[in-house]
Formats: C-alpha cells, structure tokens, sequence
C-alpha cells in the first residue's frame, strides 16, 4: 500500500485542487466530501489517477503515524515497491502549506536586484505532462503581476517554483519545462530563525502555526526567496513583443534614475560646496569686521593718546605755575615770618628801649635822606 500526503480533490464547482492529508481529514469531518463508497470518492493519487481516501494514520515503532492518503483495499498499485516522484519532509510541507495561500513574495538571484511576485493562483503539486513524461512541479504560479513589469512576460506569465529541501530538477524535467515555456526558480527554503520548527509536526493546528508564520514572514516582512532559475525557456510569441516594450521603457527609466542620481550627486556637492563657500566667506567677513573694529579701536586710541599729550602738556604748565606760586606763597611765608618774629622782639623790649629803638631808626633815616 504506497502512501502520499497530497492528493487531488476534483470539484465540480471549483474545479481540481490539491490538498494534504489534513485538510482532506478536515473536509471530510466537516462532510465536504466523500470517500465512500469508493465510485463516489473524489480525491484521486495525482501521480496514477486512482482514487484514494484520507488515513489517519496509527503510531509504531516505525511509522510517525501522520494522515496520510491510501489506496482503497484490493486495489492494485502501479506505484508498489517504487519511490515517490517527491521527496517529501516536514520542511518541504510547512513550505507548501505557506505558500498555498500567499499573496506576494519576493526572489531574489545571486548579484541580480529581487523581483516581486504577485500571484493570480498558487498551484501547489502542478503535474505537467509532456511527450517526453510528467513532472511535478511544487508550485505552478500564475503571475497576475511583477515589479519589474517585464519580468511577468519574460516567464510567460507563469513560474516554476522548487525548494532546495527536496531533490533537484532532472536535466530532462528542466529541458521539458523549458520546451513549455516554464522557468523553474530552485530557492532555499530558509526559515527565519525566529519561527522554531518542530522535530515531527504532528497536528493540523501545529502544522497551521508554523505555517502561518512563514507565510507572513515572506508577505509582509522583507525577507526574500534566494536561489537561482535552473532552466531558460525562451519567451513565447504572445508575451514577446509586451516584453519588448515594457524592457524598453524599464531600461529608459532605469537609465533616467542613474541620470537623476548622478545630478543629484552633483547637485548635493555643489550645495555642499556652496554651504562650504559661505561659511569661509562668513568666517572672512568676520575677520574683516574684527580687523576693521582694531582699525578704528587704533584711530580712536591715537586720538585719545593726541588728548592724552595735550592735557599732559597743559598740566604740566599749570604744575610749573603752581610751584613758582607755591614757591611765592614760601617766600611771603618766610617774610611774614620774620616780621612776626621782630614784632615779637619789639613787645617784649622794654618801653624805654622801644623808645631808644625808635629813635634810633628816625635818626638813621633822617641822616640817610640828609
């Protein structure tokens, strides 16, 4: 009994979908679809195209017991005894369940800007057939839009996406895809080391969470898918000529910013330069006033030393008048000084020497004038 965990569920309204064991088992308790008696049954192995019904699985010593997808009973299998076309871990589920529902995504190649994907439909598990055989691709993703534009036409709208946890493409998967005109991204499937990934994912709910934290952190944060394009299909003549045109006016635009940059460049040096110019030139004007200031402080203190003589000069003058005054002022002292010392004498004299003096005096004046 070969087991998978995916399977396709063929709608009449929706169409055919791909869902894992565990939204199958979802579905079925929620009685949106069938599986018995096995004529009714929709879910159909994508790989052979028998029906298969949805297991829960039984825990061993040897099987993890997950949900799983299986054969009806006594139906013979084309597939026993082979291996799966897919190499299946929880890392590669946890991814496919993340991007099922993504809204957008960025890759991004070796040296090369990242691209944005918006996708118009997720295809998870895409069987393509080709003459030379079929080959499952983890997603088929219709592009609703890129940015650049171009890049949607330049992958015919389509693109192939693989995980690095898985095997490689064949070389004949590569060249057939490519012959259709579907380029295969291979990207690591890198989880941000925030997001712990449990040894076994045992639960939907499990499942749900991690998975929801990978799809988020590829939506909405700016992490990207790195990896490389393993094929070049060539572009097909419908998408050719948009691509031509849209290349055309991305390459102009391209070559306008690099314009706009360099101006801009430029522009900011010779602002900078200009901002650098007036500040020496402020710095000068300065300067200048200072040295002007000094100027006129020097022109002032000359006139100020001119006052300074002339004062000096006057008070000098005025100086040598006072001391010939002062020195007046000494000699009348001096003078008056000696007639009060000889009135002195003549009080203290006797009268009948005053007597004698005086007339003593009066004869030598009067023999004087005769």
């Amino acid at each position: 009994m070969v087991e998978r965990f995916y399977a396709e569920l063929k709608q009449q309204a929706k169409g055919t979908i791909t869902v894992d064991a565990f939204q199958a088992l979802k579905l079925l308790n929620q009685g949106k679809l069938f599986t018995t008696p096995r004529e009714r049954g929709t879910l159909f192995e994508f790989e052979t195209g028998l029906r298969v019904h949805p297991v829960k699985g039984r825990k061993t010593k040897t099987d993890r017991g997950l949900p799983h997808f299986s054969y009806y009973p006594k139906e013979a299998s084309p597939l026993k005894g082979t291996s799966n076309m897919v190499e299946w871990s929880d890392k590669l589920k946890v991814f496919i369940r993340a991007f099922e529902h993504i809204q957008k995504f960025q890759i991004e190649t070796w040296g090369e800007p990242a691209v944005y994907i918006f996708p118009a439909k997720m295809q998870k598990l895409f069987l393509v057939k080709t003459p030379s055989g079929n080959f499952v691709l983890k997603f088929l993703v219709e592009i609703e839009e890129t940015f650049p534009y171009s890049f949607a036409y330049l992958c015919n709208g389509c693109l192939g996406l693989e995980f690095t946890v898985s095997s490689q493409p064949t070389p004949i998967k590569k060249i057939m895809l490519a012959q259709v005109g579907i380029p295969i991204f291979q990207a690591k499937a890198q989880f941000p080391k925030w997001i712990p990934l449990p040894d076994a994912i045992e639960t939907d709910q499990a499942f749900d969470r991690v998975a929801e934290e990978v799809q988020r952190t590829y939506e909405q944060r700016n992490y990207r898918l790195q990896g490389r394009f393993v094929n070049e299909p060539s572009i097909l003549p419908k998408y050719q000529e948009k691509y031509n045109t849209l290349k055309k006016y991305e390459d102009q635009v391209d070559n306008l910013k690099k314009q706009l940059t360099a101006l801009t460049s430029e522009t900011e040096t010779k602002e900078q330069l200009s901002k650098e110019l007036d500040e020496q030139l402020k710095k000068y004007q300065g300067q200048n006033r200072y040295y002007q200031q000094l100027k006129d402080d020097s022109i002032a203190l000359k006139d100020c030393i001119e006052k300074l003589t002339k004062t000096k000069a006057v008070l000098e003058k005025n100086a040598k008048d006072l001391t010939l005054a002062n020195n007046q002022l000494k000699e009348e002292n001096n003078q008056l000084k000696r007639t009060n010392q000889k009135l002195q004498r003549q009080i203290e004299l006797p009268l009948s020497d005053q007597i004698r003096v005086k007339t003593a005096g009066f004869l030598k004046r009067i023999f004087k004038n005769w």
